[in-house]
């Protein structure tokens, strides 16, 4: 497998197609993505050279993810590494993106951590989904709405997971 360089990435986004969900099966019939090993290694790659522009191209990536989990059960490492660097950039707008990661399948729902979702800032990220009329708003409240969060927690929970993943 070849995996071109993230300059090569970043100086065409058409070619981030060559990164798209591709539905395959593994050697015992699951469900799995022919590009899967391929985007995992751009991913990694975006782990060691993360840079503001990229915020475009974390969306993508991770709605591919999304895509593959989606389609079958588990949960992979890549998803995780995408949507902390993604949550990182605290655009409070990717809150629906996370969202939707993290409801792809039940193993995503148990393993991606509710902090993610307010990496914006909680007051921000609440008043920006009730204000909202994204057709998910109400799920998404209902969920969050037990959540006992605070800023302070968020940085520090980020900030950890950015220390494992080495982004």
């Amino acid at each position: 497998m070849s995996v071109e360089s993230l300059a090569w990435f970043r100086a065409d986004p058409i070619r981030w197609a060559s990164l798209d969900y591709v539905p395959a099966r593994d050697e015992d019939g699951y469900p799995d993505d022919a590009n899967r090993g391929r985007r995992t290694a751009v991913i990694e790659m975006l782990g060691h050279d993360l840079r503001p522009s990229d915020a475009e191209f974390l969306r993508y990536l991770l709605r591919q993810e999304i895509a593959m989990h989606a389609a079958g059960w588990g949960y992979g490492d890549a998803l995780s590494l995408v949507a902390v660097a993604l949550a990182g950039m605290c655009e409070v707008s990717d809150v629906w993106l996370l969202w939707h990661a993290k409801t792809a399948n039940f193993d995503t729902f148990t393993a991606l951590d509710t902090q993610l979702l307010f990496a914006a800032g909680v007051a921000k990220t609440l008043a920006f989904v009730r204000e909202s009329d994204h057709p998910e708003r109400d799920g998404l409240l209902r969920f969050v709405d037990s959540a006992r969060l605070d800023d302070e927690d968020i940085r520090a929970w980020i900030d950890g997971m950015r220390r494992f993943h080495e982004l």
